[in-house]
């Protein structure tokens, strides 16, 4: 019994995110003169629950059941969308929001790629899928490259099977300070050419 209690304790995530409204989030984004990056993920960001995170600079949208099944899955991939369209308007607040990370695995798959389609035809950049990254681990990479760069033109870096590691180094960079166009494969950064 105590040795479950232990196990518990060891698996709670370091970082608790909070809750906030749009209206208190976009005072903190415009007082501190930034745009918030957002983590969307049907998977858990290992030692990350979802939620605003420092001063709404990371936010992270994310698996937080007990449901391993693919459907399970696949409903919390719609989960986490409408959680995120719940706090955004994109047409409209596009200006809230400088990068979008979307997990892709095989179990949600369908959803996660329709997600970053829809997230980046609804939002206005001007320049297609330039501030959306598909974060994917190497099952059905094939049909994930397809998606990502001939239908949507979006940038995909490599992710471990699951995703949650990968994501919680993108997470600890952009706390960090870390420009989300310099986090490459499996969440480390990108060399820069001298």
């Amino acid at each position: 019994m105590e040795e479950n209690k232990e196990k518990e304790k060891k698996q709670e995530p370091k970082y608790n995110g909070r809750v906030v409204d749009k209206q208190n989030l976009e005072q903190m984004l415009k007082q501190n003169g930034k745009k918030a990056i957002v983590l969307m993920t049907y998977r858990r960001v290992e030692d990350f629950r979802p939620g605003v995170y420092g001063d709404g600079r990371l936010i992270i949208y994310g698996w937080e059941g007990h449901d391993r099944s693919n459907e399970g899955k696949r409903e919390q991939a719609q989960r986490v969308v409408d959680e995120f369209y719940e706090q955004f308007n994109l047409r409209q607040d596009a200006d809230l929001i400088e990068h979008v990370f979307v997990y892709a695995g095989t179990n949600a798959l369908d959803q996660s790629l329709q997600a970053a389609g829809m997230i980046n035809h609804d939002w206005k950049t001007g320049e297609r899928g330039k501030d959306i990254t598909l974060v994917c681990c190497h099952c059905d990479m094939y049909k994930k490259e397809q998606v990502a760069h001939r239908s949507y033109a979006i940038e995909l870096i490599k992710a471990d099977c699951g995703g949650q590691y990968t994501m919680k180094k993108i997470a600890e960079h952009i706390l960090d300070g870390t420009n989300p166009g310099d986090i490459g494969d499996f969440g480390y950064l990108k060399t820069k050419e001298k």
